[in-house]
């Protein structure tokens, strides 16, 4: 079960620790489930109950992966729109919470695609983000419109579990 202390509370969000990327076309539609066991258990907690999600493995080749939508510095300028959001211009992100209700923590990176060949009209474009944390569904999905990209189109490379999810199965670890 993955969980997280925060002030000396257990959190009851889910704990991620993922690679962030795009492919080029609908995830669920394109990737398939990986074989062998084909699942992975993701696990939220509160003091009342615990709950594990089972979310199917995909595989991911490196021609299906595509950059994001959006520059980097139009995914800082969206960022940093966000109330509260501390980002660096390299790229480095901390959110966390700042009310007394359940706390949450966001932190991460986002990576562009160097700038080769005059012309390569996917120069300078968002081509995978690193993210940490335990934190709601509402600022997972705020993160991801900030970077410009259907849903659809988005895998998480889990890194303690090491597969690949959709970003639209991943939803379901918040119980959505």
């Amino acid at each position: 079960m993955n969980t997280t202390r925060h002030a000396g509370s257990l959190s009851t969000y889910p704990y991620l620790d993922l690679q962030l990327l795009c492919v080029a076309s609908p995830a669920n539609a394109t990737l398939p489930v990986e074989a062998g066991s084909g699942f992975v258990e993701i696990g939220r907690s509160s003091p009342a109950q615990s709950i594990s999600t089972r979310i199917a493995k995909r595989q991911v080749k490196q021609e299906l992966l595509a950059p994001f939508e959006v520059t980097f510095e139009q995914a800082v300028e969206n960022l940093e729109r966000l109330s509260g959001v501390f980002i660096e211009p390299d790229g480095f992100l901390m959110w966390h919470s700042r009310d007394s209700g359940d706390p949450w923590q966001l932190s991460g990176m986002l990576y562009d695609r160097p700038l080769h060949a005059a012309g390569d009209e996917q120069a300078g474009r968002v081509c995978s983000c690193e993210f940490k944390g335990a934190f709601p569904a509402s600022v997972w999905q705020s993160v991801l419109d900030c970077l410009g990209t259907d849903n659809e189109r988005l895998v998480a490379y889990l890194q303690p579990q090491k597969c690949f999810v959709t970003v639209v199965d991943l939803r379901s670890i918040w119980g959505e």
